[in-house]
């Protein structure tokens, strides 16, 4: 099994059971073509695509992901897949639909990838030094925030939207904070602050050569905006 279908089955599985840079980098990440925060049928309205045009590996009241194989052409160049990932941030899964939170792009191995990054410039400024992620799953055992830093790299170009520290009123940060240890696996009191000043609303990497970045074997781009998902949810929560 290739290491992109390992990934996204095991955020399905969870999903089941319930530094910065110039100015101009720090534009707001959005998806191609849609918006974050979006079901599995705005979505394909927003691609003009019909449920029989794409492949479902799940879709539940919890969470869904859809996979675009007919040739599509994102950021300048025709891609081989496109890969959309939904959550349901009611975790009981009772009420809502899962919204869009991750869009993971493969392109063909001679792809221009340098068309690719250009065409991100465009929309999101300038790569950033590093960007960190945060998984939604731990190993089993391990009750340590699960946190990944990728750094900028000949081969590997990231970008952040604002920060969640900037994003969140500091009088009301405890309060935040309680909600959210309920949306993000090892976060505590403790943790809380380092995790708001390196979590970012979205990200987006462009990985252009072989295990450039862990989600593709070559050539791809990802881009996730599951923190900026939650910080709307616990706000609208909190009116």
């Amino acid at each position: 099994m290739n290491k992109k279908l390992t990934g996204i089955f095991a955020m399905c599985a969870l999903l089941l059971t319930g530094c910065q840079g110039a100015k101009e980098s720090s534009k707001e990440i959005t998806p191609p073509d849609t918006g974050w925060g979006k079901t599995v049928d705005e979505v394909l309205a927003d691609w003009n695509l019909d449920r029989d045009q794409v492949e479902i590996f799940s879709e539940t009241n919890s969470a869904a992901a859809i996979a675009v194989d007919t040739e599509a052409t994102v950021f300048g160049e025709q891609t081989s897949r496109v890969m959309f990932q939904f959550i349901n941030l009611d975790q009981t899964g009772a009420t809502g639909k899962p919204v869009l939170c991750e869009v993971d792009i493969t392109y063909p191995d001679d792809a221009d990838m340098d068309t690719v990054k250009k065409e991100m410039e465009k929309s999101y400024g300038s790569s950033k030094d590093s960007i960190t992620r945060y998984e939604l799953y731990q190993s089993l055992g391990d009750d340590q925030l699960p946190e990944y830093t990728y750094k900028k790299a000949d081969q590997l170009a990231v970008w952040s939207g604002e920060s969640l520290k900037d994003a969140i009123p500091s009088d009301k940060s405890t309060e935040y904070e309680t909600a959210w240890e309920a949306y993000q696996p090892g976060l505590t009191a403790d943790n809380w602050e380092n995790y708001t000043e390196q979590a970012s609303m979205a990200t987006a990497v462009c990985a252009s050569g072989a295990e450039a970045f862990p989600m593709f074997e070559k050539n791809g781009v990802s881009l996730e905006a599951y923190p900026g998902l939650v910080y709307e949810q616990v706000k609208s929560n909190m009116k």
